[in-house]
């Protein structure tokens, strides 16, 4: 299966015949999320997968189904309920004018069920409701396959840095969503990795995502060639 271009596996396409077409995610970008999750497990990179902002629940159904067939768990946070309203000026022109509650929601209990209507096994399923200041002092994963962070302001998505990221496993995957659209998730991604001393190297799917691979330092390292021939990771450079 093609996607502008570049080929993802043919199980994507039935993967997504179980979300509603609807929601605010290219099917680009939920493709590399596919793939990319497939990939690590493939490589043999340690870990379950995170979600930080669900809602809906369209990526956290794709992220299930390429992690049907292994042994690691899904673990999602949100409200599900009246989400915070952007509260740092870092947010940009959206700080005072979005209320709480004001960017959609979904219902908890059809999240599972969309989740679980790709085979995902309910044990495997961790879905954490309330505001992260609350649920991320619940038990976490140890390890982090990939983590998706998709919590549009600033106030969420650093925190959401700080808690999983070291937990990601070397060669793991850090995705951000909303990095080319909310000025406060792309404000977290430059504070955070300004705070650790990071020079992650930041790659675009489309004009909204971001990711960059833990340990991959430049385009040439050996996994970023394996991907490449995949047909996974393109390097504006060579």
């Amino acid at each position: 299966m093609k996607i502008s271009g570049v080929s993802f596996p043919d199980s994507f396409a039935e993967a997504l015949s179980h979300i509603a077409p609807q929601g605010n995610y290219s099917d680009l970008g939920l493709a590399y999320l596919y793939a990319l999750t497939l990939e690590g497990l493939q490589a043999g990179v340690e870990g379950d997968v995170v979600e930080c902002g669900v809602q809906t629940g369209r990526s956290a159904t794709i992220l299930a189904a390429a992690l049907k067939h292994s042994d690691r768990k899904l673990w999602l946070y949100d409200v599900w309920g009246q989400s915070p309203a952007p509260a740092s000026k870092k947010d940009g022109d959206v700080f005072g004018k979005f209320g709480a509650g004001a960017i959609g929601r979904g219902e908890i209990e059809a999240v599972r069920a969309s989740v679980e209507s790709v085979g995902f096994p309910s044990d495997r399923l961790i879905m954490r409701q309330g505001l992260f200041q609350d649920t991320f002092q619940a038990p976490k994963p140890e390890k982090v396959l990939l983590l998706h962070v998709d919590a549009d302001w600033y106030d969420s998505c650093l925190p959401a840095f700080e808690t999983f990221y070291p937990a990601v496993s070397h060669m793991g995957v850090i995705w951000t969503h909303d990095f080319g659209y909310f000025d406060g998730n792309r404000h977290a991604f430059y504070d955070f990795v300004k705070k650790h001393d990071l020079a992650p190297l930041l790659e675009r799917v489309g004009a909204m995502e971001a990711f960059w691979i833990k340990g991959i330092e430049h385009h040439r390292g050996p996994r970023a060639i394996e991907m490449e021939q995949l047909g996974l990771y393109q390097p504006r450079c060579k």
